[in-house]
């Protein structure tokens, strides 16, 4: 499939801005059980050393209960970090503590992931999801990254802003992007040709459309010894 190919209709794109903004919509489009929509989000940058990889996982795991309570719909899912595996919320096999799976990720110098969604699958653009990693900061930055509802925030701006402000003031981020997107939750499985075009179409539409994929932005040079800076990534500062 190309991308000079015709992928939406124009009354299919009206259609679909139409109903992204009056409800938070979603577009089904693609295979089944893959729904792409505009979804707004928020990302955090943690720039941090090896010694304080469980302090960025504590602060990380309290802003994580913290927007489970802040959110209007229930999570479908959570990612069960020791196992690499998508659970159903509630599922007996989901950690009541998550510091063992952290600790042990951390001495495999691995990265520890806390993730939910409120969509039936990780390939569905969700409404609420949240995406946390806990990286060791060598040369790549932790991240938080928000996915929430614009009807929401349209209706409780004051809560939200508050809530933004306190995740500053916790992780004392380094960078920070906020926009619209082709909701991916930060879970890195969007890319498709689908959900590539859908995004370059609506960028007419969207003012503040900004695309974010964490897993690849959030490299850095911060510690390079020859002071060399990958101009595509984030240590080469804000773009």
């Amino acid at each position: 499939m190309s991308t000079t190919e015709l992928f939406l209709q124009a009354d299919e794109i009206q259609e679909f801005i139409e109903e992204t903004m009056a409800d938070d919509s979603l577009f089904v489009i693609g295979e089944d059980d893959r729904e792409l929509g505009i979804c707004s989000y928020i990302t955090f940058y943690v720039y941090n050393q090896p010694n304080e990889y469980m302090q960025v996982a504590e602060k990380m795991h309290a802003l994580f209960d913290e927007f489970s309570l802040l959110i209007d719909e229930p999570w479908q899912k959570i990612w069960k970090s020791l196992t690499q595996v998508w659970l159903k919320a509630g599922d007996k096999r989901l950690p009541d503590d998550w510091r063992p799976a952290a600790i042990r990720s951390q001495g495999r110098g691995r990265v520890h992931f806390m993730r939910a969604t409120d969509a039936s699958g990780p390939m569905v653009s969700p409404r609420w999801a949240i995406s946390g990693v806990v990286d060791e900061g060598y040369s790549s930055y932790s991240t938080l990254k928000l996915t929430f509802r614009r009807k929401w925030f349209n209706q409780n701006k004051e809560r939200w802003y508050a809530f933004v402000e306190h995740c500053l003031n916790v992780l004392q981020p380094e960078h920070c992007y906020s926009g619209f997107e082709v909701g991916n939750g930060g879970f890195n499985l969007m890319g498709a040709y689908e959900a590539d075009v859908l995004e370059r179409i609506c960028a007419d539409y969207f003012y503040g459309m900004d695309i974010d994929h964490p897993d690849a932005m959030g490299f850095h040079s911060n510690s390079d010894r020859h002071d060399f800076v990958m101009p595509n990534d984030l240590g080469a500062g804000l773009r």
